[in-house]
Parts: structure tokens; C-alpha cells; sequence
């Protein structure tokens, strides 16, 4: 499968919020990773939940609350 530009992702998957790796570290602490998502704590008010990403472009998506 061919790697998702930034607006292909918010098509494909319907998400609003598709951010770089220097994005996501604004906003979220990365607790853990696994095949094709991590573990995060949103900073603005500790909510912990995932995130999906694809690895080049590296681009993060999908934050789902835990």
C-alpha cells in the first residue's frame, strides 16, 4: 500500500488532526509504541489513550481516548 500524504489520511480514516512527529510531541508524551500505534498522555488535561501513525511520511492520527 502506497504511503498517505496528510490529506489523504484525513480522508481515508476521517480524522480532522493529522500531525508531523514535532506536532504530536507539542501535544502528546509518547508512553509506548507498538506495530502501527502508541500509547500517549494528551498534555493539555493527562487524558491517556493511542494513536495510530504510519512510518514514512511519519504522520500521526486517530487519537482515541483510553
Amino acid at each position: 500500500m502506497d504511503k498517505l500524504n496528510r490529506v489523504q489520511i484525513k480522508e481515508a480514516y476521517g480524522v480532522t488532526e493529522v500531525l508531523t512527529t514535532e506536532e504530536m510531541r507539542e501535544k502528546y508524551e509518547v508512553i509506548g509504541f507498538g506495530a502501527g500505534f502508541c500509547i500517549v498522555r494528551r498534555k493539555v488535561d493527562d487524558v491517556r489513550g493511542s494513536l495510530d501513525f504510519q512510518h514514512a511520511p511519519r504522520f500521526y492520527f486517530n487519537f482515541q481516548e483510553a
